[in-house]
């Protein structure tokens, strides 16, 4: 996703969500939260 929006094919609703996403995954991991999926990485 980073490198879509990188080579400007985004009219910034791509960095939104992309912001959104990484802002809620680090609340997420503040407060301890795991999904199922996160332990098959």
């Amino acid at each position: 996703m980073q490198r879509y929006i990188d080579q400007g094919h985004d009219d910034g609703q791509l960095q939104m969500s992309h912001d959104i996403a990484h802002i809620l995954t680090s609340v997420r991991t503040s407060w301890g939260m795991k999904y199922p999926f996160d332990d098959e990485k």
